[in-house]
């Protein structure tokens, strides 16, 4: 495999340095970069790992998307297992620093669903990677702006997660409301949510829950 195909676009949650080390995915090298032709849109459904939309990209050709470029140590198979649902594509980014075209992989969803606004904890991750390798102010203050949105829409979801995930034992909806500080009918509905997401499973004791110790790993966030 050419050292073309050992690089990597990241345009979503993997433009965070940190994400890419817990997935043991190596890297040596990366900078900011940016994809002509193309749109940052939020289509495929990660409800279950991200509690809302993921990235993907899609053709326009007035359009322009930033990122990550990675060099990577390994080959970017190793990348496939954790892209459940996107597919592997060769694409030709500048990079912001060196001004060079290279020709790398990067994903896109495979089954583009309807938009679905992402999560805080996803753009978090995403403006991670925009911070520290310099991606331009206007693509920071779109990040920035749809954070806002994922705290407004999807901020009680991430409390209510957290909150469970660090009791060290299953809570009743009665005591979840009160350590969130918000009535029983919310964290009622925020509980039918989670669980129709498929983060929840009965703790033990009568109408008591806990998350899935398999999300906690998957989503390391969660602890944080």
């Amino acid at each position: 495999m050419s050292n073309e195909r050992d690089r990597y676009f990241a345009y979503g949650s993997n433009m965070d340095p940190e994400q890419m080390d817990h997935r043991g995915l190596a890297w040596d090298g990366a900078e900011g970069a940016s994809l002509a032709g193309h749109r940052l849109v939020f289509d495929f459904d990660a409800r279950g790992r991200w509690l809302g939309g993921a990235a993907d990209i899609v053709p326009d050709p007035d359009g322009t998307v930033e990122g990550v470029l990675y060099q990577l140590e390994g080959a970017i198979a190793e990348m496939d297992l954790w892209e459940k649902g996107y597919r592997r594509v060769e694409v030709e980014v500048v990079g912001l620093d060196s001004g060079k075209h290279l020709v790398t992989w990067t994903y896109e969803v495979i089954s583009k669903g309807r938009p679905m606004a992402p999560s805080e904890v996803y753009v978090d991750q995403m403006l991670k990677g925009a911070r520290r390798f310099g991606l331009s102010e206007d693509h920071t203050q779109m990040l920035e702006a749809l954070r806002s949105r994922g705290h407004e829409d999807l901020g009680e979801h991430v409390r209510t997660l957290r909150g469970l995930a660090q009791a060290g034992r299953p809570l009743t909806g009665e005591e979840l409301a009160h350590h969130l500080g918000i009535d029983t009918g919310r964290v009622a509905r925020l509980l039918s949510d989670l669980d129709e997401w498929g983060w929840l499973e009965p703790g033990g004791p009568p109408s008591s829950f806990r998350v899935l110790p398999k999300k906690c790993e998957r989503a390391p966030w969660i602890l944080k």
